[in-house]
Order: C-alpha cells, then sequence, then structure tokens
C-alpha cells in the first residue's frame, strides 16, 4: 500500500501508522502545493480502505483493486475541480512515449478523473450542465474502453487520432462549467449515499474543497458532524486558509511537503517516462499542454516592475493575459497569482525578511491580498482584471 507515492514519506508513514493502530478518523484534511501528490494519496487510501484481502498491495488482484486501479470502483466518489485536460494531455504523451503497461494505466486514469465528476449519484438527469455535456460524455466513455489493460489499444496514426479526439472532448466538457465547483446539491445528494447501507467502505474525495460555496460548507459539516458510518471523508487544497474554521477542527490535516526538482524528476522518469531536463517540476510539465507559461511569467513580471517603479497599472499587460473572449481565466489569473509570489519570495528570501520585520508584514499583508483575489475569482467568479487592478493599487497602499 501507497507504492506509488513518491516524494511524501512522512504523509505515507502517518497513515500507514494510523491504519495499523486504527486510529485513522472518518475525515482528513490533504493539504500542500498543486502537483504534490494529495489526490494520488487519497485513491491509494481509498484502495486499501476498500481492498478485500489484508496488507493491499498495489498489485492486489481482488475485484474491488481492480476496480480501483481504473477509478471505477462504486463506492469512491471524486468531486471538485482540477486540471482534467493538461493531465490527460500528460499522461496520453507518457503513453505515447512508452506504450507501457503502467503508462496506459496513467492515462485512463486521467480520463476516469473527469468522468467519475458526473457519477449518477453526484447530478441528477435534469442538472443543466449534464445536459449541455450528455452526449459528450458517453462518447467519451466510449472512447476510452479500447484503452483498458483487457482491450486492444489502437496504435500509430489510430492512436493519435483517438487521443486528440478524448483530449477535445475532455476540453468540451471541463469547459461546460459542471466541475469546476462543489455544490450545495451535490454535497446533500453525497450524504444521502453515504447513510445507505452497503458491503463496502464508502470514501469520497472533495478535491479543491476551499472552493466551496458557504451553502455547500455548511451542508459539509453538518455531515462531518454527524459522519455515517463506514465512510470515509478526504478533503484536498492547496489553500488550507480557504477552508472554513468549523469544518477544519473536524478533519485531522496531513501537510503534503512540496516536491523538489530532484523528487519531481524522479517522477516526470519513473511514472511519464519524461528524460529530459526540459521541465525542471511536475508544474511545469502540466502547465505545457495547455498554458503559455512564458507568457504569464512576463506578464507577472511586468505587473511587479510597475509596482516597484510607481507606475499606473499597465492595462495593456492585462488585456493580453486576459483577452476579451478568451477562455480559462480563471486558470490564468492562479498561474499568474503563483507567479508573482514566486517572484517576491526570490526577491524577499527568508533570511532577508527576519533582517526586516517591516518588509515581512508587508509581504504578510501581500499573501492575504493574493487569498482574497483568488477567493474572489475561483469562489465568487469576479472578473480577473478588475480584480488585479484592486490587487495592484492594494499593494500600492492606495486603498
Amino acid at each position: 500500500m501507497f507504492e506509488n507515492i513518491l516524494g511524501q514519506p512522512q504523509v505515507v508513514e502517518a497513515l500507514k501508522r494510523d491504519i495499523q493502530q486504527g486510529t485513522l478518523p472518518w475525515s482528513l484534511l490533504f493539504h500542500g502545493n498543486e502537483y504534490s501528490g494529495k489526490l494520488s494519496c487519497a485513491l491509494e487510501l481509498a484502495r486499501g480502505l476498500t481492498c478485500q484481502v489484508e496488507g493491499a498491495l498495489w498489485n492486489c488482484s481482488c475485484p474491488s483493486c481492480r476496480q480501483q486501479r481504473l477509478l471505477i470502483h462504486p463506492y469512491t466518489l471524486m468531486v471538485g475541480d482540477r486540471y482534467f485536460r493538461d493531465e490527460i494531455e500528460a499522461c496520453a504523451a507518457a503513453y505515447q512515449r512508452s506504450g507501457q503497461v503502467s503508462t496506459r494505466f496513467l492515462f485512463v486514469r486521467s480520463v476516469r478523473k473527469l468522468l467519475r465528476r458526473f457519477d449518477p449519484v453526484l447530478v441528477d438527469e435534469k442538472d443543466a450542465p449534464l445536459k449541455r455535456v450528455k452526449s459528450a460524455l458517453g462518447e467519451l466513455e466510449e472512447r476510452i474502453l479500447p484503452f483498458h489493460p483487457d482491450a486492444v489499444a489502437p496504435e500509430g496514426a489510430a492512436l493519435e487520432k483517438e487521443i486528440g479526439k478524448i483530449t477535445e472532448l475532455a476540453g468540451k466538457i471541463q469547459a461546460s462549467g459542471g466541475v469546476d465547483r462543489i455544490g450545495i446539491d451535490q454535497v446533500r445528494r453525497i450524504a444521502a449515499w453515504s447513510h445507505e447501507t452497503s458491503e463496502s467502505h464508502k470514501v469520497v474525495i472533495f478535491e479543491n474543497a476551499d472552493k466551496m460555496n458557504d451553502s455547500a460548507r455548511n451542508a459539509l459539516l453538518k455531515t462531518l458532524e454527524e459522519p455515517p458510518p463506514q465512510t470515509t471523508f478526504l478533503l484536498l487544497t492547496s489553500r488550507k486558509g480557504g477552508i472554513m474554521p468549523t469544518i477544519l477542527s473536524r478533519v485531522r490535516p496531513y501537510a503534503f511537503a512540496p516536491r523538489t526538482e530532484e523528487v519531481s524528476r524522479e517522477i516526470l522518469s519513473r511514472i511519464f517516462k519524461e528524460e529530459s531536463r526540459e521541465y525542471p517540476t511536475l508544474r511545469d510539465y502540466f502547465l505545457a499542454w495547455n498554458v503559455n507559461l512564458e507568457g504569464i511569467r512576463r506578464g507577472a513580471h511586468r505587473f511587479l516592475e510597475g509596482l516597484k517603479n510607481g507606475d499606473s497599472l499597465d492595462r495593456e499587460n492585462l488585456e493580453a493575459l486576459f483577452p476579451a473572449g478568451g477562455g480559462e481565466h480563471r486558470k490564468t489569473f492562479r498561474i499568474f497569482l503563483q507567479e508573482v509570489t514566486a517572484s517576491l519570495e526570490d526577491q524577499y528570501p527568508y533570511e532577508k525578511m527576519l533582517e526586516k520585520p517591516g518588509r515581512a508584514e508587508r509581504f504578510s499583508q501581500w499573501n492575504d491580498l493574493f487569498r482574497q483575489a483568488l477567493a474572489g475569482c475561483e469562489s465568487y467568479n469576479q472578473s480577473p482584471p478588475l480584480l488585479l487592478e484592486g490587487l495592484y493599487y492594494a499593494m500600492r497602499g492606495d486603498r
């Protein structure tokens, strides 16, 4: 168990100890940077909790483990936003490079992570997002079946064509708006489902749990206060501060450390079969498929240079980052703030901030502004350019 989790020894040891001692709680919080392995660890824990054989080795052949490896286990649910298309394209490239069974599993799992967001338990036939993508979901389900281990997968030009169609469908489904947040209806359906009797342990994974709106949070809190038997709730987030304090008090936190370049290269080599030195981190690798990372970095640099020089806001820079009619502005906004933060951390290393407490206080204030802006974009659907304008003048001290 947990043989596939790389670079998180402390979390793995803590979970193993809790399982062995029978002290694993019903509600857990996995928090840490993006691409730190939180979902992989959550899925592996779900496999272990539902395994029908003692030990739950990765190659266990019990029916439950076979279903979990393909992400089709009926008693494990996944909700919440994720970088679905980026991951599908990254895993497809790994499969095309190697053609190995391991990368084939990787590719199938990346698609299933998206499909499982539309599990019948989670959505209603009358839901508008489902109506918009119902035919695309059915087609995607059919197209991924030939990639299952017991099927005959396409090869050569046919493989390239199928992967192109799969990524196109995934992009359409992700853009439908049905997977970008966790709503109160989903939480209520999960609560009702978790109280139904079953022969198997149940696991519910809330990815990016910080993006829930207030009504969904309150509904989840009620469920956590009166947890159903034989159900484990796993909350995942890269923003622990975005989790409601009353929910935090009812979950056991497990902190995921940022993956070093060395660990990232090991994962890229072993898991994704990527041997080049082109990508220093997993984040660079995943963002290479659908994001102009260099363009966003240049925009973040211009943003900070304007602040440093006391200039007025560079509106041309914002228009280039968030063109009218462009898509995925929320994703660009999140990456932009990450690049601004990384640049500031390079400029103000921890040792220098210790020497100048005023600078540390300012940096802390800026981080609070970043968190508020991100919440405004992702939880309340506010305009990224307007948020950046407010952030710019707030950082200058004009507001």
